[in-house]
């Protein structure tokens, strides 16, 4: 994909250049001696769009010899790429497809009808897989940034060669950008949910703001997240049911699991999408499951389930027995802002529904939580009744957990009924909790994709039994002492 370009170009000086050079033609020698294919139609588009993005240390001080073989591998993506239908798992090939198509026919001076057919196809892929609100199929917050920066690039290219992009094509790029701006904590970031990775705040802060400068906030859930802000704390909290199908191939078991970041430090996280430092995929499936995530599982279950049986294209298994039935409500009271949400993720095994409060204080330094477990109908109290142990009265083991990031501390205190999470900044919050639980401290993964790799942590964990087919948790993250 040539996405060291962007490394070297940052770096500069004629060391640079000249190594860009040097691989640059390295790669297009080989590819023609071998007469080898150019990859897929996704890679192709990524590679031209590098290429393209980064012209000037490419074309720098180059011999005649040079400048033909870099303006006949230009052609050669472009035909490629206008021949060959954009097909791929998931709906970010198909936007780096045709976005590096428009690309490389704009750098090849092709002009009129070809062009037009490439932004046309373009458009309608807008149209079609960049929906208001509700994003993409995946919930890719990361997914929907690269459709963004792909989207935009090749806006730029149309403008470089007097074309215009169609309006579908300009109301996709409007769109990505506003449900990013919801998708964002107070220092930044952007929300690790359903694989979603990392990226570099400046770079995130440069595409949305060049492409929408003002943007009016959305009431509600955007892309199936729902956020809160107050003072210098964020929380976003998934509100929607897992993506289905192919869009699976990155979903994890995060339904009701939610992210807390303070002033420039995160509080609690999710783990990550475990492609830090390896590509293993089977450890990257186990970073997809509910023990990752700062939610609630009973007796060990998640309410989203890998079906290892199911592969798909991607090499990773199917979602299955995932929540249908996803409510959620957002609102402002005196004392702050409050989301409520449910799901029937474990209706089908245990006959109980999920529910889950959180409120932030107006002043962002108090964060309440109540997990509510209960059996609502009497088809789920035969459903519990019948998973509870032959003969047993004791109810089923809840667990609810708040993973910490690593760069944090956390320490128990007095008699182990409160927990002290120290942040780098010099905040110090405290975990409370009430009601019949048991809370331990216990060990955890981040997977840190800026570092390239995992990175040990630590995670609250909240133990406690259905009642009668109930149960309830009430506890709380309060910043005692701040630097900021």
């Amino acid at each position: 994909g040539f996405s060291w370009l962007d490394d070297l170009r940052q770096a500069g000086g004629a060391d640079a250049v000249a190594l860009a050079k040097t691989w640059l033609f390295d790669w297009i020698d080989a590819r023609y001696a071998s007469r080898s294919p150019l990859f897929s139609p996704d890679l192709a588009g990524r590679r031209i769009i590098s290429w393209v993005r980064n012209i000037r240390i490419v074309c720098s001080m180059l011999d005649v010899r040079q400048r033909d073989e870099l303006e006949r591998s230009i052609r050669m993506h472009a035909e490629v790429l206008a021949s060959t239908r954009a097909t791929g798992p998931g709906t970010l090939h198909r936007f780096e497809a045709l976005a590096g198509r428009i690309c490389a026919e704009a750098a090849d001076g092709k002009r009129g009808g070809q062009l037009a057919e490439s932004a046309t196809a373009l458009a309608r892929e807008c149209r079609e897989k960049v929906l208001p609100q509700s994003g993409i199929a995946s919930r890719n917050p990361e997914e929907l940034f690269r459709i963004l920066q792909h989207l935009a690039w090749a806006a730029s290219s149309l403008d470089s060669c007097g074309g215009i992009a169609k309006d579908d094509h300009a109301d996709g790029i409007r769109t990505a950008a506003g449900i990013l701006r919801q998708l964002r904590h107070c220092n930044g970031t952007l929300g690790r949910f359903h694989g979603g990775r990392d990226q570099p705040v400046p770079l995130v802060d440069r595409f949305i703001v060049h492409s929408v400068p003002t943007l009016e906030s959305w009431s509600g859930a955007a892309m199936g997240y729902a956020r809160m802000m107050a003072g210098q704390t964020s929380i976003l909290m998934d509100v929607d049911a897992p993506p289905a199908g192919a869009a699976s191939s990155t979903a994890h078991a995060s339904t009701l699991a939610f992210e807390a970041s303070t002033a420039n430090c995160r509080l609690v996280v999710n783990c990550g999408s475990g492609a830090a430092g390896s590509q293993d995929v089977a450890e990257s499936d186990d970073a997809r499951s509910a023990d990752r995530h700062s939610s609630v599982e009973i007796r060990g279950v998640a309410a989203t389930r890998l079906n290892l049986s199911r592969v798909l294209m991607t090499g990773h298994p199917h979602i299955e027995n995932a929540a249908t039935d996803v409510h959620r409500t957002q609102l402002a009271g005196r004392e702050g802002w409050t989301i409520i949400s449910s799901h029937n993720g474990y209706v089908p095994s245990f006959g109980l529904t999920h529910m889950r409060r959180l409120d932030l204080g107006r002043d962002g330094s108090r964060l309440w939580g109540e997990d509510t477990i209960w059996a609502k109908d009497r088809a789920g109290r035969l459903t519990h009744a019948r998973s509870l142990s032959a003969g047993s009265t004791d109810g089923l083991e809840l667990t609810a957990r708040f993973h910490l990031h690593p760069d944090s501390t956390a320490q128990a205190v007095k008699g182990n009924n409160r927990i002290e999470v120290g942040l780098p900044d010099g905040q110090i919050w405290e975990f409370r909790f009430e009601g019949p639980a048991r809370l331990e401290l216990a060990d955890s993964l981040y997977c840190d994709e800026t570092l390239f790799r995992v990175r040990p942590s630590r995670q609250i964990v909240l133990h406690s039994k259905t009642k009668d087919g109930a149960a309830q948790l009430r506890w709380e993250f309060a910043r005692r002492s701040a630097s900021v």
